[in-house]
């Protein structure tokens, strides 16, 4: 396999990186890989003495390049790394958020009126023990006219 970097002729920078099956040569083409020779064992020569034979072997290179970097005068620059983007919340988002707070809202109202409610009851409870001690008191008051408790 024969790994290349596709690059912009006018600027220099890498388009794509492809794995080809074959060499292919044109300008915009890098390759990132090299010939080297690799001694192999060969046929024993007429008197039986080993020999070796030479045969060129594709070998990668040990660079990593990616789309968006820059090749110049054989060197690879790595692309600046993106600017962060500040997300602008979609108005669904927004609608959400309002939403969500609004509940918040309705809840903490829901909140409020029912601590009220269950202060008026106490309240009511309390007015009706209060009534009924002072009820106790006016019937032990008449008892005590009447001529006494025994």
């Amino acid at each position: 396999m024969f790994r290349y970097a596709q690059i912009d002729i006018e600027t220099g920078v890498c388009i794509s990186v492809s794995l080809l099956s074959g060499e292919f040569v044109a300008d915009h083409m890098i390759p990132l890989f090299k010939w080297v020779d690799k001694e192999q064992p060969g046929e024993p020569d007429e008197d039986g003495n080993p020999t070796t034979i030479i045969v060129p072997e594709v070998v990668m290179l040990d660079i990593e390049v990616n789309p968006g970097d820059t090749y110049a005068d054989g060197v690879w620059t790595p692309a600046p790394p993106p600017e962060p983007v500040d997300p602008q919340p979609t108005p669904v988002q927004i609608k959400i958020a309002q939403l969500e707070q609004d509940n918040i809202n309705l809840m903490l109202a829901i909140t409020q009126v029912y601590e009220e409610k269950e202060a008026e009851k106490a309240a009511a409870e309390q007015e009706t023990i209060n009534n009924m001690l002072a009820i106790t008191e006016l019937y032990e008051m008449i008892l005590a006219l009447q001529g006494g408790v025994e």
